[in-house]
């Protein structure tokens, strides 16, 4: 049951997501899982341009069949291609004469977590007199799709002339149209504010696990004769995945990687950067790559690790902003945690109780993943006091926390 003094009958949820399902992004698994956290709270509906598969197999493959959550595609591949692109058009359209939403006299509460919904319906609540009933909530994961590289810490809204500067204001001013900011970070919720001149006051609530928590204290007495040290969502180097194959060069043949997940190509960096680490003589058999696998899998796959990693690079956003998904997961599962000394990792992270901090730096990170395997008392308390935290972390409680706010 929950905490809340809301029921069913007197809120409806229309959480907007513009992704195509299914997907392997990590944030439409975090998504469609959190929209399925609401609707058990409350009558929610989780809209999508397309669907690529039936609403029922979705369901299984995200690990949300015993969900409430109502899934509404909106087919746009239906569409000639020209109208496909009006998803948020059509979304405005249902909401606004479809009779179980404009009818209901309820409480009706708009989510949103990208800046393109986030400019669209900020935007129309200025003109669209139906949506001022509404509570519109912006769930944001970074600078409303702004790159912060490339203000280095300046205002962005300080930029009010041409096309850029018009665009910047236009985004600002959809955010100050939403009731409710949602940060994952403090340091995001600071900047917001501190930017906007007060006038948007977000709130910090920070991610979740979707996987099952164990289910008593983990026991770490030592480590084996080969240590598995794992790795577990996307690769690439925007994540410092590349740091960790530096350092796994200065560690004894008895370490062994393993990666689990997607590697994803970036802009400006050699395509074939991951086959030239495994092909090289110091790495070669000792870094298991595995695809991402399914949901229903990854709990299995931090298992098998006895030290779990969690990088970082110096991209503002990775390491500023961002709170990845698997450090959750990695604490639900009870595992010693090496993380990378960033900004955005002090939130989360209190080092050595909850994980081992590292700079970003091969030597060091290798340096600290020996000091812990030699030391099973140290990873034992970082593991026990990450699980402990982590019962905080569950998506039921996320959504409870975000509706105690409306």
């Amino acid at each position: 049951m929950s905490n809340l003094n809301i029921g069913s009958q007197n809120i409806k949820i229309a959480y907007i997501h513009n992704m195509t399902y299914p997907s392997l992004e990590a944030n439409a698994l975090q998504a469609i899982t959190m929209a399925s956290a609401f609707s058990k709270i409350a009558d929610t509906t989780f809209f999508m341009p397309r669907l690529k598969s039936s609403i029922s197999a979705l369901k299984q493959q995200y690990n949300i069949s015993d969900s409430s959550l109502r899934i509404q595609p909106m087919y746009l591949d239906r569409l000639p291609s020209g109208l496909s692109a009006y998803y948020e058009q059509y979304v405005s359209l249902y909401l606004r004469f479809y009779p179980k939403w404009a009818g209901f006299q309820g409480k009706k509460i708009l989510f949103v977590r990208a800046p393109k919904e986030l400019l669209f319906w900020g935007l129309q609540r200025e003109s669209q007199k139906w949506l001022r009933d509404w509570v519109f909530i912006f769930e944001a994961h970074d600078v409303a799709g702004l790159d912060p590289n490339k203000f280095q810490g300046v205002n962005p809204f300080e930029l009010r002339d041409g096309i850029e500067g018009e665009y910047r204001q236009s985004l600002l001013r959809a955010m100050r149209n939403f009731d409710l900011v949602v940060c994952v970070t403090q340091a995001l919720a600071d900047d917001l504010s501190f930017w906007s001149n007060n006038t948007l006051r977000p709130q910090v609530i920070r991610h979740a696990s979707f996987l099952p928590r164990i289910s008593s204290l983990p026991q770490i007495s030592s480590f084996g004769e080969k240590i598995v040290l794992g790795y577990i969502g996307t690769i690439d180097q925007y994540r410092g995945v590349n740091v960790i194959l530096d350092a796994m060069r200065l560690l004894p043949k008895n370490y062994i990687l393993r990666l689990v997940g997607r590697v994803r190509q970036e802009r400006g960096v050699d395509p074939n950067w991951l086959t030239n680490y495994m092909d090289e003589p110091l790495l070669a058999g000792r870094v298991e790559l595995i695809n991402a696998v399914p949901i229903q899998k990854v709990a299995e796959e931090i298992d098998r690790c006895d030290l779990l990693l969690q990088p970082a690079s110096h991209d503002m956003i990775d390491s500023r902003y961002a709170s990845p998904l698997k450090s959750y997961d990695y604490m639900m599962r009870g595992k010693p945690i090496i993380a990378a000394d960033v900004p955005g990792h002090h939130e989360l992270f209190r080092n050595g109780e909850n994980a081992f901090l590292y700079r970003v730096d091969p030597r060091h990170l290798a340096d600290c993943i020996t000091k812990l395997v030699n030391n099973p008392g140290q990873a034992e308390k970082i593991a026990q006091t990450g699980w402990k935290q982590s019962a905080d972390y569950t998506y039921r409680r996320r959504a409870e926390k975000i509706l105690s706010l409306v």
